[in-house]
């Protein structure tokens, strides 16, 4: 297994590209260790590698929205190519020219569409390219291919989806410039269009899970490549002839399109994988609701779903709820019964647990599954009833003693 989530991958000649983290790193084609490209400490995707290597370009978040950034593979410093400030721009490859293509819905009206765009490495404006609506786009000498109606975002997240925005895949050749789409008969989710050769490769969920086949450039000879079952394939890109893409956070190598089953590459992280280590949590920076007793010498308070009695001048403070497979919230003091009353999630429904403030006698649960999912409590002054203010804007009033809902 690999030593990290590594997402995004790419490859080109004997180097590989992905993001763990958030960091684009490299790494030995072959597998092996890696080591990082990017040093922001930001959300980073689709890394792409230019037609001759010595580049690549990413989506990075580094001054807000998402970006066009780009670096040589020697590891200089990452320049911005776009000022787009859309949350839907991505880069999705290069054109032979040099050019980054990326994906972007600025300047419309919708997020949803979007159109595509070359981006020089240089610093120029970026270019319009005459396609249309897309979401989606691979530019080769035999043809181009577009992938339109795709819903945002990837079809991992959208699983098995048959709507009205499922994507739709169409090509075009130098001998037949027009589009035509290809496979309109295909019950399933298509995405990620890759042209190798005289064939088009893409994503799709027509027999369940999401994996990689293939067609000829007018929709004939469906060929399927990949065997997962349960996890999607996700982000496959290709270098013209492999074809690597992740499936639950490790990297994947179909070797060639006629390769019998892809293989999974073995990568390293150069480093500890960051916010891993265990270290003590402060109180005092996970405090969440408190409340006061009567006499404002102790508070009944929670931390981090854990509840605690706390007196405000001498002692420890007192455990009264602390179990790592439920949360508790909101704890209120039952006036001057020496109790405290708290919403627990232990059952899966929301219900209210009521226990000592001296910590004996254990904890009894009442109302579960009645008060739907509890927003917001307060206590009788006497601790004999509870209100409880639900999400779904119901007001209900709970009976301490008998646990009787109104």
């Amino acid at each position: 297994m690999s030593s990290g989530y590594l997402r995004y991958p790419h490859i080109h000649g004997d180097l590989l590209t992905f993001v763990a983290g958030d960091d684009v790193w490299l790494a030995p084609a072959a597998g092996g260790r890696a080591w990082r490209l990017s040093v922001d400490d930001v959300p980073v995707s689709y890394p792409r590698f230019s037609r001759d290597g010595s580049r690549i370009a990413w989506t990075s978040w580094r001054d807000g929205s998402p970006e066009v950034y780009s670096a040589g593979t020697e590891g200089n410093a990452a320049e911005r190519l776009t000022y787009w400030g859309d949350p839907q721009t991505r880069v999705t490859g290069w054109t032979a020219a040099g050019e980054v293509l990326a994906i972007t819905s600025a300047y419309q009206r919708v997020g949803k569409y979007r159109r595509a765009y070359a981006v020089p490495d240089d610093g120029a404006p970026p270019r319009l390219l005459p396609f249309g609506a897309v979401g989606d786009v691979a530019i080769e000498d035999a043809g181009t291919a577009l992938l339109t109606g795709s819903v945002v975002g990837e079809p991992a997240f959208w699983k098995r989806y048959r709507g009205g925005r499922a994507g739709q895949l169409w090509t075009a050749t130098r001998a037949d410039p027009l589009f035509t789409r290809v496979l309109p008969g295909l019950p399933g989710q298509l995405a990620s269009p890759m042209l190798i050769g005289d064939r088009l490769f893409f994503l799709s969920d027509h027999e369940g899970t999401g994996n990689i086949y293939s067609c000829a450039l007018d929709g004939s000879g469906v060929s399927r490549h990949t065997d997962h079952d349960g996890m999607y394939v996700r982000n496959p890109s290709t270098d013209g002839q492999r074809i690597v893409y992740h499936v639950a956070g490790d990297i994947w190598i179909l070797d060639s399109p006629g390769a019998p089953a892809p293989r999974r590459l073995e990568v390293t992280l150069g480093s500890p994988a960051p916010a891993r280590a265990p270290r003590l949590v402060s109180a005092q920076d996970h405090l969440g609701s408190l409340d006061c007793d009567r006499t404002g010498q102790a508070s009944v308070v929670e931390v981090r779903g854990t509840v605690h009695w706390l007196t405000h001048k001498d002692g420890p403070a007192r455990a009264l709820h602390v179990d790592a497979a439920a949360r508790a919230r909101l704890p209120r003091v039952l006036g001057e019964t020496g109790r405290v009353a708290w919403v627990t999630d232990a059952a899966g429904a929301d219900a209210l647990e009521i226990a000592g403030v001296d910590g004996n006698g254990g904890t009894r649960t009442i109302a579960e599954g009645l008060i739907g999912h509890a927003i917001s409590l307060s206590a009788a002054p006497d601790g004999a009833t509870v209100a409880v203010a639900a999400h779904d804007g119901r007001l209900l009033v709970v009976d301490v003693a008998s646990g009787q809902v109104t």
